[in-house]
């Protein structure tokens, strides 16, 4: 809980918006990776007593921090890197900003060389009056053009002027918001509690199938036999490898649409069939019952991943925070939070609803994934309206459109 929105700042500020979907989804195959490899632990060492399942987990994340400590670079600028604006999957990089397109530069700002120039020529007037017997000069009445106006350095020593005059040059541009945004102003970004209400219905659905699928296989016969507490747990693992094909997939279609709200519905819409699907037919085979597991997987934890990684760093990075960039952990700490809401309380009335019947599980489970998919249509409706629009506009308004992003 406390390390989610961290990592998700950390990755977001190193990559662009241009491949986000993409590079996010696969980097977020980590927590089904995770998964899988728990689930083989605990199975792996049940024999030797079941503390020991939480052991050596324990062992190997107190491992894992000392190594992020010691080597994780929080932000490009700190490896002498360009920011995540320029970076990898940028927009910026993809489509360059027209120098009269960016905020600072409908003015001319102040340059390095322009000022080392003055510099020199103060240096060499200095030096002349020297040479001819004159009062040396130790003031030099120097006006750099700036942002905001004039930037005053007048009478101010030679020595040590080149260090100041550039400094006062890249002020304006290193200028920006760096207040932390509030919570209640996170939650006014337009999107945030549409994705927040989403999550917590998607991670409900799959943080269910985390903690009761084991036990589902374990105690539904599957071609006529009941699997033993160790194929059921490794069997289980194959609904995370098709959330890692899932995340990949929905954050790969979503830098092509460009949509993420389109994307991440369809996948929701998706779902509902395939958990019918799941509990009619998966007691058939186990030829039957893989192929929907993991595709249950596909469409449950595709959007999920989506939603708790690309899209919480673009609504971190929306604009209307006018180029704040430290809400992006804010943000994403509201989605992932509100969706762990969602995560203990799924398990927690599977426990109390399966002691009738597992239909009534599935049914929880089915109308937490229509709620998800309904909390997201209006966006995904906003969306396809914005699509044909672009579509509409003349040829010469849509290659504005492009240069401008």
């Amino acid at each position: 809980a406390t390390g989610w929105p961290s990592v998700v700042a950390i990755v977001g500020s190193w990559f662009g918006k241009g491949k986000r979907g993409l590079i996010m989804g696969i980097w977020n195959s980590h927590t089904s990776i995770g998964n899988i490899s728990g689930s083989l632990i605990a199975a792996a060492v049940m024999q030797y007593g079941w503390g020991w399942s939480f052991v050596l987990p324990g062992i190997l994340i107190s491992v894992a921090a000392i190594m992020v400590y010691l080597f994780l670079a929080v932000n490009p600028e700190n490896v002498e890197f360009s920011s995540g604006v320029d970076s990898i999957g940028s927009d910026r990089m993809l489509n360059p900003l027209k120098p009269e397109e960016a905020g600072f530069l409908n003015e001319t700002p102040p340059t390095a060389e322009p000022v080392k120039m003055l510099i020199e020529l103060s240096k060499r007037e200095n030096l002349g009056d020297s040479m001819n017997g004159g009062a040396s000069v130790s003031k030099a009445e120097i006006r750099a053009d700036g942002v905001n106006g004039k930037h005053g350095i007048e009478e101010s020593t030679v020595e040590g002027e080149e260090e100041r005059l550039l400094q006062s040059t890249t002020a304006p541009i290193r200028s920006s918001a760096t207040n932390a945004v509030g919570f209640i102003e996170a939650w006014m970004i337009p999107g945030v509690a549409s994705y927040a209400l989403c999550l917590f219905f998607s991670k409900l659905v799959a943080y269910t199938f985390l903690y009761w699928l084991p036990f589902y296989i374990k105690h539904t016969a599957i071609g006529g036999k009941n699997l033993t507490d160790k194929t059921a747990g490794n069997i289980s693992t194959l609904f995370d490898v098709g959330g890692v094909m899932g995340g990949a997939l929905a954050g790969h279609i979503s830098d092509r649409l460009e949509a993420r709200a389109i994307t991440v519905v369809v996948f929701l819409y998706a779902a509902i069939p395939v958990l019918l699907l799941y509990r009619i037919y998966g007691s058939v085979s186990m030829y039957v019952n893989i192929p929907l597991m993991m595709a249950a997987g596909l469409f449950v934890n595709g959007p999920y991943s989506l939603i708790t990684t690309a899209v919480s760093a673009d609504l971190g990075t929306h604009s209307s925070l006018k180029g704040n960039s430290r809400a992006l952990a804010t943000v994403t700490a509201i989605i992932d939070g509100t969706g762990s809401v969602g995560a203990a309380l799924g398990p927690l009335l599977t426990g109390y609803i399966s002691a009738r019947g597992w239909n009534g599980v599935f049914i929880m489970l089915m109308l937490a994934t229509l709620f998800a998919a309904l909390l997201l249509t209006h966006l995904m409706v906003e969306e396809i309206k914005d699509k044909i629009h672009k579509g509409k506009a003349p040829a010469t308004e849509r290659l504005g459109q492009e240069d401008i992003a």
